[in-house]
């Protein structure tokens, strides 16, 4: 059976797919995350990656983490959460 080292904690596990990169605790954390950021944004839509960060009690480590992933992505004028047919949009600084 394959091993795989975590990217976000670096223990050892046993990918269930192919291209997993977490542990399932680590996976559950992400998932876990992203749903506390998509929640935020529904409220908060134009809200800086700073306030979401703040907020959501997410670190900007993880945020990265979710982009990397892509779980949300950079658009023109900011970072959007994707899921089904709505789009929350993040933007990067309010000046």
């Amino acid at each position: 059976m394959t091993k795989g080292i975590c990217e976000l904690c670096g223990s050892f596990f046993s990918p269930e797919h192919d291209g997993n990169k977490f542990c399932k605790l680590c996976d559950e954390k992400m998932d876990t995350y992203f749903q506390r950021i998509r929640t935020y944004l529904e409220t908060h839509r134009n809200a800086t990656i700073g306030d979401v960060s703040i907020d959501t009690k997410v670190s900007l480590k993880m945020i990265n983490k979710l982009l990397k992933e892509g779980r949300i992505q950079v658009v023109e004028d900011g970072v959007s959460v994707k899921e089904k047919e709505e789009e929350w949009v993040l933007t990067e600084k309010n000046n």
